[in-house]
């Protein structure tokens, strides 16, 4: 078979995976007259400055980290925009979809870095300048002896607000028209209790390149550098990685994968569709697939939901398998669009290894 994953091996976990975009020649991102980034795009793709049909990243970012952020975000309802505010979960924000019961450790990080915390304070005063409304909410909530308010009395109230206090996540989900339901009680959803000027002032401070930074570094350390982590323990490398990034953004979605790295060391059988699966040998079906290969698919099976009434593969695992599996792997059920490979989100045959056959057309 030829393989896309053997490229990935043979240029090494390190090298392939730290380039940067940040060379002379890059095409830039493109901003406003203000310097904010265009509203509604990921950290990864964003319109160039040059050609708005060309997509760049918006900040410096390694290969693996755009890569990512692309897989991530691979349908256009999975809302990885920099500037997302919403209130599921009692607040969800930033491209990272972090729910309210990280935002105290998000806003602790930063409001410490004294150049972050300067663009954070900035751009709410500016749209707290610009937006009465939201300016004597503003005031309302951080309870202000007056309407006039300084760059350190905004500091002060949005790390009072947003930094000091650890909300746990709550069951709110958005009802499509900018509420919550249920309504929750006061003092329990960050977004309902200050959703008046949060919202207008997250929207436009999140599109500041320094915050959007500060985004991908947080993302890095929150997902990225677990899921190399664990990959070291299973013994797996790139793009593998990827799919522990998955794990790791949502843990409960893969209980094999939970019980595989309670080891601290790679499996020797993995159970995936009812059966267990030496991890050192594959099926006969596909006896010709390298230990690279095998591993990637058996993995990426083993993150397919519990076989349920309303069974779907979810997007980014879809696109995975697009990227890294479908020039070496069949499966049973598949479409094909502008020439490429995917499994069908709706077929649990696509997780079941006795299924795959060679892409070659072996049998």
């Amino acid at each position: 078979m030829k393989s896309k994953l053997a490229l990935w091996v043979l240029v090494g976990f390190g090298v392939a995976l730290t380039a940067t975009f940040s060379c002379a020649a890059a095409p830039k991102p493109g901003t406003d007259a203000n310097g904010l980034l265009p509203a509604g795009h990921n950290p990864a793709a964003v319109p160039a400055a040059d050609d708005a049909k060309n997509m760049v990243p918006a900040v410096e970012m390694s290969h693996e980290t755009r890569e990512a952020i692309l897989l991530f975000d691979a349908a256009a309802e999975s809302d990885r925009e920099y500037d997302l505010i919403n209130c599921l979960d009692g607040m969800t924000f930033g491209f990272g979809n972090w729910p309210q019961a990280e935002a105290k450790q998000f806003f602790n990080g930063l409001l410490s870095d004294l150049g972050v915390a300067s663009a954070f304070t900035n751009r709410a005063g500016e749209l707290l300048e610009a937006d009465s409304q939201a300016k004597a909410a503003f005031v309302r909530s951080a309870k202000l002896p007056t309407s006039s308010i300084s760059r350190p009395a905004i500091t002060k109230a949005l790390s009072e607000m947003l930094a000091e206090k650890q909300r746990p996540n709550i069951k709110v989900t958005p009802n499509g028209r900018g509420g919550c339901q249920p309504l929750p009680k006061a003092g329990a959803s960050i977004y309902q209790d200050y959703k008046e000027w949060l919202r207008p002032v997250f929207q436009r401070a999140f599109r500041d390149p320094a915050i959007v930074s500060y985004q991908v570094r947080y993302w890095e350390d929150d997902v990225l550098s677990p899921a190399r982590e664990k990959a070291k323990r299973l013994g797996v490398a790139a793009p593998v990685t990827y799919l522990l990034a998955f794990y790791q953004s949502n843990p409960g979605q893969a209980p094999e994968i939970t019980r595989l790295l309670k080891t601290g060391k790679p499996p020797r059988e993995v159970t995936v569709a009812g059966a267990s699966w030496k991890w050192d040998t594959p099926p006969k079906n596909i006896a010709n697939s390298t230990p690279e290969q095998w591993h990637s698919l058996l993995l990426w099976q083993a993150m397919c939901p519990a076989k349920k009434v309303h069974f779907r593969i979810r997007n980014r695992n879809i696109a995975y398998f697009e990227k890294f599996l479908s020039a070496d792997f069949k499966l049973p059920d598949e479409a094909i669009k502008q020439g490429k490979f995917y499994p069908k989100a709706s077929s649990a045959r696509n997780c079941d290894p006795r299924a795959v056959r060679p892409r070659d057309g072996g049998k």
